[in-house]
Parts: C-alpha cells; structure tokens; sequence
C-alpha cells in the first residue's frame, strides 16, 4: 500500500492535497489527483510544484467558490491556495473517473493515468511514462500495449517506443537489441 510519506512534497504540500480532497468529496465533486504526484505513487516519488487534478468541466464554478479566484490555463484552471498551486484540468471522460485508487486521494489506475500521459503528449509526460512502465510486470505492459491498440495507433506506437526505452534503461544487452531492432522497423515503415 502505498504511504503518503513516499511523496517527495513539503508537509504544507501534504495538508494542502488532504484538505482540498477531502474538500472535493465532501462537496460531491469528482476528482482524480493527475500529474508528478500521481506517478510518484505508481513510481519513485518527483518532486513537484503544484498540485494537479482532473475534473469534470461543469465543477470549475463550484471549485472557485471553495478555494477562492485563479486563472484560466490551456484546458483547466488554476488557484494558488494557501500558496500552493492547484491546477484544475478537465475532462468529461467518464471511464477516467470509474477506474481510480483511493490512496488518501483518488488517483487514477495506472493504465489510465498513462492514457492521460500519452494523450498530454508532452516530454515531462513521457519521462514519466517511462518511469511508471519500470515499475510495471510484463504482463501489465503487454495489457496496456493491447487497450492502447484498440484505443488509438500513435498512442500504441508511443507506448510502444517509450516501452523500449524503459527496458533499455533497465536492462541488458538482450533489451538493447530489440529497441534497436523496433527502431529500425520504424524507420522502413516510415520511408515505404
């Protein structure tokens, strides 16, 4: 089970990520806790500046009067509160919301928070799928590489790659092999 005391975040930090899940369920608003601290429960521990959630769109007014005004950033919204950053993003993804961890606060599964990392698309987002697949059995990397099949190509290519790459970061001459062997699969599909 995994112990707050893992998240390499100030005390401060901690009361703060507390009060205002706790605040969200309370207030009946669905939330998922996104972001470094997320992938510090399903890897190691990053430290992190602010505090990432998921929710729905139509929360964002009920959020404002709880925790006070903020700003509008690219697809969400963010509030400094007791001088933490809180950083709403939204998504009306119901299946984001059904498939979550209680760990103290609703985190998603693993396979969807690498959904959420894949779909960000970003190079942080990669790092850190990179360090959650580590952390992964085999098995558990091969379902995901099938749901994200279904799901959307790129996101499986991606997958795919940054697969390879946290095996070759983690293993030996074998794992090294086949990344290089991938890559240049990818390549001759790439030029024909």
């Amino acid at each position: 089970m995994f112990e707050l005391t893992k998240l390499a975040i100030s005390n401060d930090m901690k009361d703060v990520l507390l009060e205002v899940s706790k605040t969200l369920k309370q207030n009946n608003i669905r939330y998922m806790v996104i972001g470094g601290l997320a992938v510090g429960a399903y890897s190691k521990p990053r430290t992190t500046e602010d505090i990432d959630f998921l929710v729905y769109h139509h929360d964002i007014s009920k959020i404002i009067e709880l925790f006070g005004e903020g700003s509008v950033i690219s697809n969400g919204y963010t509030i400094n509160y007791r001088n933490i950053d809180l950083d709403f993003s939204y998504s009306d993804d119901d299946f984001l919301y059904h498939n979550k961890n209680d760990i103290g606060f609703d985190i998603p599964n693993k396979q969807n928070l690498l959904y959420l990392k894949l779909k960000a698309g970003r190079a942080k987002d990669d790092a850190d799928v990179i360090e959650i697949i580590k952390n992964m059995g085999v098995q558990e990397v091969k379902k995901c590489k099938k749901q994200f099949q279904i799901l959307n190509q790129d996101m499986f290519d991606n997958f795919e790659s940054l697969s390879n790459i946290a095996a070759l970061e983690q293993g030996g001459i074998k794992d090294r092999l086949a990344f290089i062997k991938h890559q240049y699969k990818k390549i001759l599909k790439s030029i024909s």
